[in-house]
């Protein structure tokens, strides 16, 4: 180089996601610009850089670093250092350097980007028609993952070798696939075929379409597993495959090719069209139009989960099938994803038709992401491609001086473990309920590859007081140092990481469908009092028997029996059910749930009482999956009212509780009125949104607690009430916050069991204070 001023160097560290987005190829563009030598590499830190050249230009470099990086960067911490130059004549993406821990973020997976679909759409172009395109900007990156740093030969592209002009491109810096690692053609790439047991066709997209156009089921590989997909527009295909895949009642998601299609299915705000349209390419949940999908997509709710296309292939059949398509994840009902082709073909042979492969290898299996939107924000329901693993940087930097690596297991249900290695802290992707032999498989599985990628080394164990939770006896039978954390205040500690008020007292409102409490009993609507190391029970629900505990959850008369059975007498309750619904509850099966009550565990489960409320106004006697009682109640509501059934804060008991009985008793009048059921619904929402409000007021001055109020548990993923609820605190003037990143649900749970170890972990004391 001819250098008119004196040379100088500096050397750079990236922390953050700065690998898998296009980084390295950005920074090497800016060196190359400015004339100057040195290299970029990816590190276990992040990305290194070393510039070398005039004392003017490295300056320049240093200013105009920020601004020139990719969109997709998001970057945690940059380290830089005036050294001396090391001779370096050019500049160059160096090999990665693979010693120290792993502090940098794992990239995730990206959906399609405008780009490589419009490669494979023009006929002049030599990727035409190659549906497994990806570039810098989109593609595969956590679901073929095998280690860091992120590098191909350290994915499942390593066994396909670049040609000669992918290498061109590799090597280009004014190409975008310059140095992008996923990178691959129809001469050098993985491919697709078909598996078809009536024929066999040239044509696998048209042979595939063709099968979605005549009602059959399709198993399709995607990212992170096979997907199963059929017409959202043919009832009787929607209904086979319920049937098929054991899903009776819970709603499909479907895919449809651009925000025009979407607005001929939903109701799309501009939030909603950004989450639609971004790289994490969720599942959103959005208010329905009646006419295109059949309503057995989602029977009897009014929010449909819509998502744009995840892949060129996904592109491609949205584009030919030209009607909105059910995509739904490749298994049977309470297994895990199908992931190879040939496990696909034998664990999907009684429910798909014609199964597409392709042999780019899926090293971490990943479901799809779905979040709705609340109180005009986009709040996460099941973190996953796209989102997972998903930083914690609130957690990192309370506890950065922290030694130990710890483990957080989650719970039984919505499963997800969290993981700080002493660099970083990131919750891992959904896994689902710990139900099966299957799962449970999985979930060790999940728990060693992510320990491994992280390099986590014989963790600290965070898991769940229920001492019957898979994940519970797990962790005590893999460690011997452990953290039991309860229930609630792993959901209150969640949202306040999700807010940065890790550092805060709050009032914790967590409500939910089950919950295993500190003295024993069955929790599930709760105020606690909360500091991210401790908590206090300061007001609850009202109490109320379980019928037949687990057994409840299934058949929610059993809950409404219980509630009226408390709020007007028992010999009541039994007539109003045999006067009621007589031919669905046999009188000798009611004498016997009456009988049990006096021996029956008693519960202040929020989701529960939804149960119950729901099975009086909608005459739901059974359910078929936990919280659809709910959902229905929900989707029912009319909020052409302005009365809210009455609930009250009782404060006669030690610990302060929010009575529901009254509620129940205007119910039971307005049932007997035949008030609409929408109405009814509406006002039980309105009521409880006022009674909660009224409650946290309550503490907040009887406490003298002059803290925020957050909101948690799964109960919280009601748009409706949780709406509510924010329009009280805003009257009242209270503080609050609601989850976004982190799931309100058990999803989430694990995030709170890391940061509370995590704060116990320095005094080594577990202070929790607990009133009966």
């Amino acid at each position: 180089m001819d250098h008119t001023e004196t040379p100088t160097a500096r050397h750079y560290t990236l922390r953050g996601l700065v690998q898998g987005v296009g980084l390295r190829p950005a920074v090497s563009r800016l060196a190359q610009r400015l004339n100057l030598a040195g290299f970029v590499r990816n590190a276990s830190a992040g990305v290194e850089i070393h510039v070398e050249g005039d004392v003017s230009a490295v300056k320049a470099f240093d200013d105009q670093l920020q601004q020139h990086l990719p969109a997709p960067a998001n970057l945690t911490h940059i380290d830089s250092v005036v050294c001396e130059p090391s001779g370096w004549d050019s500049f160059r993406i160096d090999v990665s350097n693979h010693e120290g821990s792993v502090s940098t973020r794992i990239p995730v997976d990206r959906a399609v980007c405008t780009d490589c679909i419009r490669d494979v759409q023009q006929e002049s172009n030599r990727r035409h028609g190659y549906i497994l395109t990806s570039c810098t900007q989109c593609g595969p990156r956590y679901s073929i993952l095998e280690a860091m740093p992120y590098d191909r030969s350290r994915t499942s592209l390593k066994q396909f070798p670049l040609c000669a002009q992918c290498q061109q491109e590799d090597q280009n810096p004014l190409d975008r696939r310059f140095h992008a690692q996923t990178s691959s053609c129809p001469t050098c790439g993985p491919h697709v075929w078909l598996a078809d047991p009536d024929d066999h066709v040239e044509d696998p997209i048209q042979c595939v379409v063709t099968a979605i156009e005549t009602g059959r089921i399709v198993a399709l590989r995607g990212v992170g597993g096979y997907q199963l997909l059929v017409d959202a527009t043919n009832s009787q295909a929607v209904r086979s495959l319920r049937e098929r895949k054991r899903r009776l009642t819970k709603p499909f998601a479907v895919m449809v090719q651009d925000i025009s299609a979407a607005e001929q299915c939903a109701h799309i705000n501009d939030l909603a069209a950004q989450q639609l349209e971004s790289p994490e390419n969720p599942i959103v949940l959005l208010p329905a139009k009646n006419g295109l999908i059949c309503s057995e997509v989602q029977p009897g709710l009014n929010d449909i989960g819509i998502f744009l296309p995840t892949t060129p292939i996904h592109w491609m059949l949205t584009r030919v099938v030209d009607v909105p398509i059910v995509v739904t994840s490749g298994n049977l009902e309470g297994v895990p994803l199908a992931v190879t082709p040939q496990g696909a073909e034998e664990q999907l042979k009684d429910i798909a038709d014609v199964w597409l492969h392709h042999n780019r290898d899926i090293i971490r299996p990943i479901d799809d992401s779905v979040v709705r939107m609340i109180n005009q924000r986009a709040v996460t329901f099941r973190s996953a491609r796209g989102l997972a693993p998903l930083p914690l940087p609130g957690i990192e930097t309370m506890f950065s001086d922290c030694p130990d690596s710890v483990l957080a297991v989650g719970g039984h249900q919505k499963c997800a473990v969290a993981l700080f290695n002493g660099q970083q802290a990131v919750l891992g992707p959904h896994l689902g309920d710990m139900e099966s032999p299957a799962m449970r498989q999985r979930f060790v599985e999940h728990v060693a590859s992510l320990q491994k990628v992280y390099a986590s080394h014989n963790p600290v164990i965070a898991h769940d007081l229920h001492p019957d939770y898979f994940t519970t006896r797990w962790a005590q039978s893999n460690s011997q140092q452990l953290f039991p954390v309860q229930h609630h205040h792993a959901h209150v500690v969640s949202c306040m990481v999700d807010n940065n008020w890790l550092d805060k007292e709050v009032l914790g409102v967590a409500f939910d469908g089950t919950g295993y409490g500190s003295d024993g009993s069955i929790w599930g609507g709760e105020f606690l009092r909360a500091k991210v190391d401790t908590f206090q029970r300061i007001g609850h629900l009202h109490p109320f028997a379980l019928l037949g505990g687990e057994l409840a959850i299934h058949e929610p008369w059993r809950v409404a029996f219980t509630l009226i059975a408390d709020a007007i007498g028992p010999v009541a309750a039994c007539k109003y059910y045999q006067e009621a619904v007589p031919s669905q509850i046999p009188p000798q099966t009611l004498l016997k749930v009456l009988f049990s009550m006096t021996n029956s565990t008693l519960c202040t489960s929020a989701g529960r009482l939804f149960d119950g409320v729901a099975a009086l106004i909608l005459n739901a006697i059974t359910s078929s999956a936990e919280g659809r009682p709910a959902m229905l109640l929900e989707a029912k509501v009319d909020l052409n009212t302005s009365t809210g059934y009455p609930f009250e804060v009782n404060t006669s008991q030690l610990v302060p509780q929010l009575d529901w009985r009254p509620m129940i008793r205007k119910l039971l009048i307005d049932r007997a009125d035949q008030i609409p059921a929408g109405i009814m619904a509406a006002r039980f929402h309105l009521g409880l949104a006022h009674g909660i409000a009224m409650l946290c007021q309550h503490l907040r001055k009887a406490g003298s607690l002059d803290v925020p109020v957050v909101l948690t548990g799964g109960v919280f993923q009601n748009k409706v009430l949780t709406e509510l609820l924010v329009q009280e605190f805003e009257h009242m003037d209270i503080p609050h916050a609601v989850h976004q990143r982190i799931p309100p649900n058990d999803g989430g749970l694990a995030v709170g069991q890391l940061a509370v170890a995590l704060a116990q972990g320095k005094c080594r004391s577990y202070d929790v204070v607990s009133n009966p």
